[in-house]
């Protein structure tokens, strides 16, 4: 998902920066990467069921692993780093009360989401959401959330968290088999 996202993010990126030479009233980028978050994410939401009704196949495209439905969790963050430079959470007040709302939705996300849990759907809503507010409010303002996460073993388990990702999944399809 994330090879196939930073694949097509750039070629958006380029085709905004192209139309916005032409018609200069309108930032494009911001527009095309909003509109496919919400295309994606009205994906997410009807589910790979929806889909897969209509095509049997089609369930594969929207599933944990289909580009289509998982696009928006990066696009958001995409948006984020494109209207960053406003400074939209201009008071440091407004900045601790988004990052302590990120933090109570993603131990919220951690405490909801199962193995039952239709994903992507409905409920990333909530881990995707709580990043962003995190993110946000770290961005201009010092909070106690981003000055936790900025500690030593914080910063390891982020440097570790990926490639432990990476390399754990196979041995658990491979035992399986």
């Amino acid at each position: 998902v994330e090879e196939q996202f930073y694949l097509m993010f750039p070629a958006l990126l380029m085709l905004g920066w192209l139309l916005s030479r032409r018609v200069r009233r309108v930032r494009w980028a911001p527009v095309l990467v909003g509109a496919s978050a919400a295309i994606s994410l009205w994906q997410a939401m009807i589910g790979g069921s929806a889909l897969g009704s209509l095509a049997p196949w089609a369930k594969y495209l929207v599933g944990f692993y289909g580009p289509f439905a998982r696009v928006w969790e990066f696009a958001v963050g995409a948006l984020l780093s494109l209207v960053i430079t406003s400074r939209f959470l201009r008071s440091a007040r407004l900045a601790h009360v988004a990052a302590w709302l990120g933090v109570a939705l993603l131990a919220g996300s951690a405490w909801l989401i199962d193995r039952a849990t239709p994903f992507p759907g409905p409920w990333t809503l909530l881990p995707v959401a709580g990043t962003l507010l995190v993110i946000a409010a770290g961005t201009h303002h010092t909070t106690w959330v981003n000055r936790a996460l900025a500690l030593s073993p914080m910063v390891k388990i982020g440097d570790w968290s990926y490639s432990i990702y990476l390399w754990h999944w196979p041995l658990i399809v491979f035992s399986v088999i």
